[in-house]
């Protein structure tokens, strides 16, 4: 639950400083790209211009629906900002280059979401959508790099994209919904959760299952107390 935690933390500050840059009429004619990162137990979002420098900064604690302190002090990055930039660039550098068999989908979009990591990062890739009604699970990774940002290893979640609809056809909200999960992935993953709880912001939803065919069991995700339940399959 813990990497769920900060993966919905870092996308849900990205979301949100994204929104309220492209909501000033100043700052959304220069915002080219953001970097996120976490320090002393709040995320900070720092939209950049196409020269690199902060034109904006959005800092969130525990309420990610508004930042606790914003400014628009124009500034250069410092140096932890320019090495989190650097390697955010070369890991979606590698990423483009190398061959990793990534598929994307009409009106779904790659959201990319770095943490340290062990003698390094990890680099985390969610789908985003245009669509409404539809939470995006699946077509989802994790990359594992050096200091530098160069690719060691990384892991596929789900094979394809889940797309997954909020509404049945009578236009009626979906409290509930369920995927299954592979062998490979026998439980639950902090990707599923994340972007669970990103649309669930949305469309006000209750809660999700995994099927884990290896294992007999449903995991439940409960989005009010954000905690899983473990249930085995009835015959």
């Amino acid at each position: 639950m813990e990497e769920a935690n900060i993966l919905y933390k870092y996308e849900r500050a990205a979301w949100m400083g994204t929104d309220m840059t492209l909501e000033d009429r100043t700052l959304r004619y220069e915002f080219r790209r953001y970097i996120v990162y976490e320090e002393n137990d709040s995320i900070f979002f720092i939209a950049l211009n196409s020269d690199d420098l902060c034109i904006s900064t959005y800092v969130f604690y525990d309420d990610f629906t508004f930042p606790t302190r914003f400014d628009e002090v124009r500034r250069k990055l410092n140096s932890t900002e320019k090495n989190i930039l650097k390697v955010r660039n070369k890991i979606l550098e590698e990423i483009v280059d190398n061959e990793y068999e990534i598929e994307f989908y009409d009106d779904f979009t790659p959201n990319f979401i770095l943490l340290p990591y062990i003698n390094g990062y990890k680099m985390y890739m969610i789908m985003g959508t245009s669509k409404r009604n539809v939470i995006p699970f699946g077509n989802d990774y994790i990359f594992f790099a050096d200091e530098k940002g160069r690719i060691e290893s990384y892991r596929q979640f789900h094979k394809t994209l889940i797309s997954t609809e909020t509404e049945d056809d009578d236009g009626n909200k979906i409290a509930s919904m369920t995927h299954s999960h592979l062998e490979a992935e026998p439980f639950i993953t902090a990707t599923d959760i994340c972007t669970f709880r990103l649309y669930a912001d949305i469309y006000e939803l209750e809660a999700f299952s995994v099927y884990s065919t290896a294992l007999s069991l449903y995991f439940k995700y409960n989005y009010e107390t954000n905690t899983i339940s473990i249930e085995k399959k009835t015959e």
